[in-house]
């Protein structure tokens, strides 16, 4: 009968057909069954026998280590090596030098900042004083000396003081603007004769009806017509047309006028009473009232500007 031989630890097997030793792996090699000996008889239905290797009996590989690194200094620079390389000596010549030119900036700032603090202090010191002094020669107008000015003992006694009269300085005030003065008129009556010829004027034109006569006494709008504002002349003139055409005879007589002239001359107003008759075959219109007409000097004439009765019987 043919048996299976570990070499290695000598473990015999009865299945033929194994090739590698169960318990060390090692290659089995054929011999004859010789006798009594450790022979392991497997099934072959069964899946051969697993065994577990502890981690203390498996051998161990050591992984090696990379080479350490040694780190590369950083390359210094040229003034690095100039201050390695130069001597001692030079080395504290110059930082001596440079705590020098420190210290000179810091003496120099600091010196013209008091130089500056100084002569801020004397300016302000002048204009106080210059102050004080011109208060003084505003307060004092007249100084007197005494003694004469050639006598260093005082003089005579019974001479008088030298009495120096120094101008007073005063503030100019500004100027006001003056109001300009309404000009007055010299000549009122002279201006009362003209706006009454003016109103007989009118009146003439109405007792001779002359629709453009008397229109010439109106001017272009009438601030005031009985109860209406700013009307147009051509509104007077239609009331004027349409009251000539419906009346062949007029009869206007004025009494009591008086004129009042405005300040400037140019402007005035009449208040007089009016007493009218206006008559034809069939009709007659006739009445009397205080009247008040409104003047202004327009072009070198009196021109009825307003025109109101101020009651009607």
């Amino acid at each position: 009968m043919t048996m299976r031989l570990c070499p290695t630890c000598q473990r015999r097997y009865s299945d033929d057909t194994l090739n590698f030793c169960l318990e060390d792996g090692a290659p089995l090699s054929s011999v004859a069954d010789t006798g009594p000996g450790e022979t392991l008889t497997l099934d072959a239905s069964e899946p051969p026998p697993t065994e577990i290797l502890y981690p203390g009996l498996a051998p161990t590989l050591r992984a090696q280590r990379p080479p350490l690194t040694v780190p590369q200094e950083a390359r210094p620079t040229r003034d690095e090596i100039q201050n390695l390389t130069a001597p001692a000596g030079a080395r504290k010549t110059s930082s001596v030098v440079a705590l020098t030119v420190v210290a000179t900036l810091l003496l120099v700032g600091l010196g013209g900042l008091g130089a500056w603090l100084f002569l801020k202090g004397k300016n302000g010191e002048a204009n106080t004083n210059e102050a004080g002094s011109n208060s003084a020669r505003g307060s004092n107008s007249n100084i007197a000396v005494t003694g004469s000015p050639c006598d260093s003992t005082g003089g005579d006694p019974g001479e008088q003081p030298i009495v120096v009269s120094t101008p007073t300085a005063h503030s100019t005030p500004l100027a006001t603007p003056t109001p300009r003065p309404t000009p007055q008129i010299t000549d009122a009556s002279g201006v009362q004769k003209e706006v009454s010829n003016a109103l007989e004027g009118w009146r003439r034109t109405m007792i001779n009806p002359d629709v453009d006569a008397h229109m010439s006494y109106y001017a272009s709008v009438l601030h005031t017509y009985y109860n209406a504002k700013n009307v147009a002349v051509s509104r007077v003139r239609a009331n004027v047309a349409r009251a000539f055409s419906s009346y062949s005879t007029f009869n206007v007589q004025i009494t009591n006028l008086q004129i009042e002239v405005d300040p400037s001359g140019e402007k005035a107003s009449a208040t007089f009473e009016k007493t009218f008759e206006f008559s034809r075959s069939d009709k007659k219109y006739a009445g009397s009232g205080p009247n008040r007409f409104w003047f202004e000097k327009v072009g070198g004439r009196w021109l009825i500007t307003g025109e109101k009765d101020l009651k009607t019987h």
